[in-house]
């Protein structure tokens, strides 16, 4: 009998060990799991955030250029100088028709202001002019400083929109500046090709100063600015708790357009968290 309770008491404490050790190393299973998970996701969230970065470069590269191109035309600078619309606007739009004839952009925006940053021409909606700029619009005003091209988002009339901004002068005279506007469109595009989700999200209490008319998506505290998108994506993104979402990166909840130096930043941000969650089949 008193054997038969050792032999018992030897057995429990086996069973007992056994069972701790098996729970530790479970613990530690996991715990090596979640790394590895981690690490992965962070791995893939560089990816994407690169892929986004060198993407927005190359449009970036492309509205300054053309802004530059179009800076230099001599008809433009003069129907800044003379407060000549109608030969602002025959100009554009045979530039425009020249675009859409010869390359990929087929609605191009172009928008002139005058050196006291008031709008002179708007290319894509002619018969709206003259509103004054300088309130809102802090690229143009640091363009009116600087007298250097700039590019950079920022909300405007059209939303937010990727804007590259270039001084307008004749012979030798600063009369004003010009701004090739773009989306993220093809960006988006681009992304879906290689099975990935992009989206272009603009700060909601921007709304104060986007007056675009189309039908806006909301998410939380942010409105989705681009018109090409996955919709069932986006439809399955509202599950999400916002929080969720950007815990990773810390985006900037005030304007984007308060900092020119943190604007791509903040967009870049805003965008590939979103990104990395279809890419890893969290949203299928």
């Amino acid at each position: 009998m008193f054997n038969l309770s050792i032999a018992r008491k030897v057995v429990l404490t086996v069973i007992i060990v056994c069972v701790s050790l098996m729970l530790m190393t479970l613990g530690y299973l996991q715990y090596l799991t979640h790394d590895v998970k981690t690490k992965t996701y962070d791995t893939k969230r560089g990816d994407l955030l690169l892929l986004a970065d060198k993407a927005i470069a190359a449009k970036e590269a492309v509205g300054i250029s053309n802004a530059v191109a179009l800076s230099q035309n001599k008809l433009l600078q003069q129907a800044l100088k003379n407060n000549d619309r109608n030969l602002a606007l025959e100009t554009l739009n045979s530039l425009s028709s020249a675009y859409k004839r010869d390359t990929n952009y087929k609605n191009i925006k172009i928008h002139i202001h005058t050196k006291d940053a008031t709008s002179f021409v708007r290319v894509w909606k002619p018969e709206k002019f003259g509103d004054k700029l300088s309130a809102f619009r802090h690229t143009i005003n640091q363009v009116i400083k600087t007298k250097k091209p700039l590019v950079s988002f920022e909300v405007g009339r059209v939303g937010l929109v990727l804007r590259a901004i270039v001084p307008v002068f004749y012979n030798n005279e600063y009369v004003g500046s010009l701004e090739f506007i773009q989306g993220l469109n093809s960006v988006a595009k681009e992304f879906e090709k290689n099975q990935k989700t992009f989206l272009f999200l603009m700060n909601k209490k921007e709304l104060r100063q986007a007056d675009f008319a189309q039908d806006l998506d909301v998410m939380g505290n942010f409105v989705l600015s681009q018109k090409f998108y996955n919709k069932d994506f986006w439809k399955k993104l509202q599950m999400f708790d916002q929080k969720t979402l950007f815990r990773q990166k810390r985006v900037s909840r005030g304007s984007f357009s308060r900092s020119l130096a943190q604007a791509r930043k903040n967009v870049v941000s805003s965008i590939f968290t979103v990104v990395l969650l279809s890419y890893m089949g969290e949203i299928g």
